[in-house]
Formats: C-alpha cells, structure tokens, sequence
C-alpha cells in the first residue's frame, strides 16, 4: 500500500511525494521533521518477504541490518548516497538516505532488492558490484553443513553478530561480524584475529573474537553479560564510547585469560590468539567464558529494556552491570526478581544498601568509603569549608555528597550549596562556572566538592568548567567519574594543578596485582583505568564463582557469592561480600593529583597522591 503525502514515518519523516517504484521497492521523498532546516531526504520501502514461517522473516531481517550497516560503513564514499537511518515499520522496511537532485523517478538501477533468502546475491554483494570496490568480491554467506543460523538478539545487545560499540567500523570488522552473523565462524575468526594486529585497543573485536573462537572449535562453555554505557546523539548515533570501552577492557582481558586455557599446544591454527605468551590460562574446570555486551546508554527505558532482555535468556548466568548507579537503582529489583546476580563495577550509592537485594553485589566501595578519602584530604590541608556543586537527581551524586556532609561536619568542617548554582545537571549551555566561582568568592575561603554524575547528564562537563574557572585557586576534590582525561587536557590551561584531588579505586603504580598493569599494556598496547580494574575484577570474580560449583546456576552464583568462604583475587586486592548487603568488604579506596609528565598524551598524567611528583612515582617524562 502506497505512501500518500503528509503521512508521517517513525515519528519523523513527513512523506513528501513517490519517486517511483521497482519490482521490489517503492520510493519517497521526505522531510526531517525534527530537522526541519534539512534538505529532503528519500525513503526506500522495502515489504516483509512474504511467508508465515517467522525464520523467513528473522532471516531477512538480519539481511536488512547488514546491509544497512555495511552502507554506513560507505558513508564517505562519494558514489553513494549517505544513509540517514534504517527502521521497521508497518510490515515494512525503511532506507532514509541522501537525497540527491537530477535522480530519475524510481529506483536506482546504488541497488539490487532481491534478497539472499529469494536466492539472489544480497545487498552487500550487489554493492560491491556495482562500485567495483577493490578486494570486496561478492559474497554468498557459507552455512557449515547442518548448522542452523544463530537466534537474533534484540537491539543494543550483541555477542558478535552486530556491530554494537563503534559508529562504524572498518570494512574488515564489519566482514567479520557478517560472517558471525551467518554463523560461519572459523571465517569470522580468522577476520577479526586479523583486524585484531591493526587496532590492539578495541575491546569489542576482543570480545568478537573470543566468542568465535568458543564456536569454530565446538567448545564448552559458560555465558556471562555486561551492561555497559554507549553515549548517542538523540539520533541514535554514538556521541561517546569511551566510558563503555573502559569498562569491556576489564572483561575483555579476563575472558580471554579463560579461554586461552582451550587451546592445544602448538596449535598453529591459533597461533594469532590474542594474550599468548603472557596471559595466564583459566580455562574454567575444562570449559570456556562467552560474553554478551548490552548496552543501556544511560537511558532508563533502555536499561530497563536491556535488563529485561537478559533475564529471559536462560543461558545467561550472572550479568555485569550496570555501571551508573542511576540505571542499576531502576533494574536492580528486575534482576532480583528474576533471580540473576548483577555485580556492579562502578555502583557507589548507598541507596542500594538501605534496601539489600539478596542477588546484588558491587567491586566498587560504596559512597561512604568514597567520601571519607575526600574529607580526610580537605582536613590533611587545613580546609574547613566546602561549597558542593552536584546532581541532586542522580543516586550517585546525591548520596556521596550526603555522606559527604556527615562526615565532614562530625569533624567540625562546614558545608555549603550556593541557591542557583549547585545543580551540575543543567544543560551546559545553561550553567554559568564563572558565576558560580564569583558566588563562591563572596563567601570566603571555601573548598569546592565537585560531584558529577557518570555522564548521565552534562554535570561532567559543568564540573570541568568549574575547574577550569577556578583555575586552582581554591581546593577542589571530587569522585572518580573526574578522574577522565578530559581532565588532563584542562590542565594545561591552567595556571597549576596542585590544590586538586580525585578519589580512585585502583592505580597502576599501587596495583595489587603486580602483573595486572603489565600485562595490561602488553594486551592493549597502554594502561588501562580503574574502571577497566573494577570491570576485570568482577569477571574475575564471576568466574570464581562458576569454578567452585560442580554444574553453575544462577541459583549457585548467589550461593556462591554471599558464601562465608567466597574469596577471589583481582587487580584492586582480594574481594569478599557481606552477604547481607552484597557490598564489597575491605574496599579499596586512594587518591590521586595531578603532575607534569611531557611524555603523556597531554603533557600531564595521574598519580597516587602520596607521590609529589611524576619521577617520585617511578615515571619517566623526559
């Protein structure tokens, strides 16, 4: 049934007029309502293969989604018009893509609708074909003889089917994760071992690749999930994956520690596995690790969605996340219902413990333990007043400076908010850091406590304004969602950073685990932060579990981990849980300033604090 004109598409797309229609597609143009200053775009229509056998369609579906990818992976190929989006809709499917004035009414002759599951060459061949790309020959997916293909995840989860992390990815990746996809995965691989010797710091790939490696060698093997944050436009598209990668370090370097333990000796076939040589082998009781990444954006509807998802898919074990407390305090209680463990790497609120879930637990110290490395710094210095800027809406935020004040003022400190000002969540046009600095002048010799969220909103960058209007005149401490190197960049634009102070839970120079930083930077070619420890100690810990259960089940987990005995060594030191609360005993808790070091990527990097100076911390800057 044709489009008429005014109907709107996904909320957005207002139908201008039919281009024209082929044998298997009709097309439009169309205006961006939410972008109403842009030029109109076309919209492919493309109908649901008509069959009553569901996989038909999950089959096409998947088509549709590789190639739409595969388009964004040629966004910047001039000869083909910039796809804008892709969707569902009404027992459709949707192209929104650049519209290009002098185009002939129609289809053009940058396509080829007939889809693999009609017997024809899919889109990606046919793109290949008619661009001529260099070494890209059509491909026809290779199903291994009675192999059935893998069950479609839902949107923002994948395990290696989909790229999920990165906007877009090189076209080797993205042959990767289309082989995957098909389940051909001794191709997949190979591939993504390839791509692997190109960009060592891409922890997804890493991940990618072990899951394939469980698959093409017909392993055994245990699943596990992790929650992390992708930062998107309101688009859709990713703003920021930084965050996220941090944290898939951490698990990425645990699980191929597991499943190193599967490989033969010399076996040549795998002789391109990441991590041989210094990773040591954990294999779990003869059996491999799995991960599935979901990602929750930081969004409540999407956390809720994600963790949902991943309750109702009986393989999965334990799940890693959330890492805001933001999200994990709205889907703590749907794990616990469903009775999966989720142990948090980034969760301090202590919201979480006036109610204890019995299937939670965190590696991460909880607010108090947090707050009190920060009054005993601003006390150390002689500070008795301290102005707070902070979320009042975010769990985190909100809690740490409450646990703040309590502390602080049964020491006999003061503690102020500034009416008009205190509010980091404001959108970052609206908040004003000189103004607040000039406020904070009028009331005297003032510390400055600086409580932004984990990116939920823009207090990150407020909380980085205010340092940089402060401009080291009074102190200035705050939690580890500063410790980012954004805030190495501002350093050099300020007079000194010696009246600055973060809150961590782990540092390279104080690891624990001594190999950990080492063979770290063997893995991914640098250091990694204390997320990536954190998010490394929780798998750790997970995998502890499942070692010391005859048959795991998320029953045992629980068991497991709130057990008297339950103990497991990580890179931040030997994690144990009170099994009533979940929360971590014994929690690691440091801080870390700010030194020069001309050989870091800013001219600056971060030290434990008990070190005045980079070459007192053992590095070498010059």
């Amino acid at each position: 049934m044709c489009l008429n004109p005014g109907e709107i598409l996904a909320g957005r797309y207002r139908i201008i007029a039919r281009l024209g229609q082929g044998g298997f597609a009709r097309t439009y143009t169309a205006q961006d309502i939410q972008n109403p200053e842009n030029p109109p775009c076309v919209i492919k229509e493309i109908p649901f293969p008509q069959s009553e056998n569901p996989q038909v369609l999950e089959r096409a579906r998947r088509r549709f989604q590789r190639e739409a990818r595969a388009l964004q992976t040629l966004r910047n190929n001039s000869r083909i018009p910039e796809l804008f989006n892709h969707f569902e809709e009404n027992g459709n499917f949707y192209l929104v893509q650049e519209y290009i004035q002098g185009t002939p009414p129609g289809p053009p002759r940058v396509w080829n609708f007939r889809w693999l599951l009609l017997g024809v060459a899919g889109l990606g061949a046919a793109l290949a074909i008619v661009l001529l790309i260099p070494r890209i020959p059509p491909r026809i997916p290779r199903i291994p003889p009675g192999a059935t293909l893998p069950t479609p995840s839902a949107d923002g989860v994948s395990s290696g089917e989909k790229l999920l992390v990165q906007a877009s990815a090189p076209w080797p990746k993205q042959r990767a994760i289309n082989e995957f996809a098909d389940g051909n995965y001794p191709e997949a691989l190979k591939l993504l071992q390839q791509f692997w010797k190109e960009e060592r710091k891409d922890p997804e790939t890493l991940i990618y690749i072990n899951n394939a490696l469980l698959k093409a060698i017909k392993a055994e093997y245990y699943t596990i999930a992790i929650v992390v944050p992708i930062r998107r436009n309101q688009d859709g598209s990713i703003l920021d994956a930084n965050l996220a990668e941090e944290l898939l370090r951490g698990i990425a370097q645990a699980q191929t520690e597991v499943n190193l333990g599967l490989l033969k000796p010399n076996d040549s076939s795998n002789k391109d596995f990441p991590g041989q040589g210094f990773l040591e082998p954990k294999a779990i009781n003869g059996k491999g690790l799995k991960v599935i990444i979901a990602d929750d954006g930081n969004i409540e509807s999407y956390a809720k969605q994600r963790a949902n998802y991943l309750v109702a898919q009986p393989d999965i074990l334990a799940v890693i996340g959330h890492y805001t407390s933001d999200m994990t305090v709205k889907t703590v209680d749907i794990y616990n219902r469903n009775q999966l463990v989720a142990i948090s790497p980034g969760s301090t609120t202590e919201e979480l413990t006036r109610r204890p879930r019995k299937y939670f637990f965190r590696t991460a110290p909880t607010t108090s333990i947090e707050a009190e490395s920060l009054v005993n710094q601003l006390i150390l210095v002689g500070e008795k007043k301290a102005t707070v800027f902070y979320n009042p809406n975010s769990p985190f935020s909100a809690s740490l400076w409450e646990e703040f004040k309590k502390q602080f003022e049964a020491l006999g400190g003061e503690t102020f908010r500034i009416r008009n000002y205190y509010d980091l969540s404001k959108n970052k046009n609206n908040f004003n850091a000189e103004a607040a600095i000039k406020e904070v002048k009028k009331g005297g010799k003032t510390a400055l406590l600086l409580i932004p969220d984990a990116q939920v909103t823009d207090s990150l960058e407020n909380a980085l304004a205010m340092i940089k209007a402060n401009n080291d005149r009074n102190w200035v401490v705050g939690p580890w969602t500063l410790y980012e190197p954004r805030t190495l960049e501002l350093a050099k634009y300020l007079k000194s950073v010696e009246k600055l102070a973060l809150s961590v839970f782990w540092h390279r120079l104080t690891s624990f685990d001594k190999k950990f930083p080492q063979n770290v930077e063997k893995l991914w070619g640098g250091p990694v932060n204390t997320r990536s420890a954190l998010t490394y100690d929780a798998a750790r810990t997970l995998i502890k579990a499942l070692e010391m259960q005859p048959e795991p089940s998320r029953e045992g987990m629980q068991k497991t981990l709130a057990g008297p005995n339950f103990q497991a060594a990580g890179a931040t030191g030997i994690i144990k849980f009170d099994s009533k609360t979940g929360n971590r005993k014994n929690s690691p808790q440091q801080l870390v300033h700010i030194v020069p070091c001309s050989r870091e990527q800013f001219g600056f990097t971060f030290v434990p604090i008990e070190f005045p100076t980079a070459a007192a911390a053992g590095l070498k800057c010059q």
